[in-house]
């Protein structure tokens, strides 16, 4: 090689080797044979292949229920993004509180992904599965045979699992819906993060399947108090009319 003698204002550039990337790592948690931190050997490595690296799952594992925090990293985008959200939000309403919430929402620290590594590892490089970030923590818990019920039943509690149910049938063990119940709008949050609503078609509506580790949620029906007239004020102004309309008429009558 030649050697080169640089003069003043001389700029070198030492370009990356393509085939080089930064070392990057992920955390495996819960029921594996080896969990811990695992160094991504690839840019395209997915979640089957670091289960398999940590030595696949125990026999206590619900790889059904695994899920993966993704961290959200604040950059340039983020910020201009959350900019963004502001001045849409302060656009529809002049709450201060509902605005700061709802930007913060758009850029948090984290992202729950839900997954099913149960599919993922019987199918691997399928779509869920998933090409892994600098960062990710995976957790693969325990099964649980519990169901909880939560919300606007009549005894929220939880109850042990059992195969087959739907909602609706644990959701009348907790006593059924009482009257605050919007029960149209119940869900239920799998372990995994992901939620399942109730369907409806015309009168009929169709429950999710419930599987063990579940929380059900039945919300109660929005307070409208100052938000237009309750059914009791309806009534009262209908039968002030009413009798209004009586008297116009009796007085109608008379002048005949």
């Amino acid at each position: 090689s030649k050697n080169f003698y640089l003069q003043p204002y001389d700029v070198v550039i030492v370009r990356n080797n393509p085939g080089y990337f930064t070392q990057k790592t992920v955390t495996v948690q819960g029921e594996v044979l080896y969990p811990g931190p695992y160094v991504i050997n690839s840019t395209d490595e997915k979640l089957s292949s670091i289960i398999s690296r940590a030595g696949g799952f125990k026999n206590t594992a619900d790889a059904s229920a695994a899920s993966l925090r993704r961290v959200n990293k604040i950059d340039v985008q983020s910020e201009v993004k959350i900019k963004k959200v502001e001045k849409l939000v302060s656009a529809q309403t002049k709450d201060t509180a509902v605005s700061d919430s709802l930007a913060k929402e758009a850029v948090k620290p984290y992202d729950l992904i839900g997954i099913n590594l149960e599919t993922v590892m019987q199918k691997p490089g399928i779509t869920n599965d998933l090409i892994l970030e600098d960062g990710d923590i995976l957790f693969v818990p325990k099964k649980n045979q519990a169901v909880k019920v939560r919300g606007e039943v009549l005894f929220p509690t939880q109850f042990a699992y059992e195969e087959g149910y739907n909602m609706k049938y644990y959701i009348n063990k907790a006593g059924g819906f009482n009257s605050k119940a919007l029960r149209k709008k119940a869900f239920v949050l799998g372990a995994n993060g992901n939620a399942r609503t109730v369907k409806s078609f015309l009168f009929f509506r169709s429950y999710p399947t419930i599987k063990g580790g579940d929380e059900i949620y039945v919300p109660p029906v929005p307070d409208r108090s100052g938000k237009g007239l309750s059914t009791g004020e309806v009534i009262g102004i209908s039968s002030a009319a009413a009798s209004l309309a009586g008297v116009v008429i009796a007085i109608l009558q008379l002048t005949k």
